[in-house]
């Protein structure tokens, strides 16, 4: 028995590429409910359907209830801001930049939101302030996902 509605219960054909809409991802696919059509079933057996994704989210790390963190492999700190991907509206997201002694050099604001893009400020310390230095972040999460992260140069003022 087919499920009354459902378009994409045996077959699905893949688009060509997402359309980006905002913060979005949107995936136009054709669905259909049957492989071959027996007598009596619905005549309308396919369909053009959408599937929507939060920009950059193809997967997560995340932390539900308890506190996990993720630190990263080192690397040599050039850019002047970091910028994630994360949904911590329910929880928190913290950051904290590690030098090449295990010594925590700069802490961010702590993250409480759910955003595509942003920005990371800091409490203490300065990202910018080790350009050209071995660091690594440490992310801390709790009732929250990391999607991405990234870095940014600050324009010349």
């Amino acid at each position: 028995p087919v499920a009354c509605g459902v378009w994409d219960l045996t077959q699905l054909l893949p688009p060509s590429a997402p359309v980006v809409r905002g913060n979005e991802l949107w995936f136009y696919y054709t669905g259909t409910k049957y492989r071959t059509r027996r007598a009596g079933e619905d005549e309308k057996s396919g369909a053009v359907c959408l599937a929507v994704l939060r920009r950059d989210g193809f997967m997560s790390l995340g932390a539900p209830d308890t506190q996990g963190w993720l630190l990263t492999k080192p690397f040599r700190g050039a850019a002047t801001k970091l910028c994630v991907n994360a949904d911590a509206d329910e929880g928190c997201l913290l950051v904290e930049v590690i030098d090449a002694d295990d010594q925590v050099i700069a802490v961010s604001v702590p993250m409480g939101a759910d955003d595509v893009r942003h920005e990371m400020q800091w409490q203490n310390g300065q990202l910018a302030q080790h350009a050209g230095h071995a660091l690594r972040l440490r992310f801390t999460l709790q009732s929250a996902r990391l999607y991405s992260f990234w870095f940014e140069d600050q324009p010349a003022s």
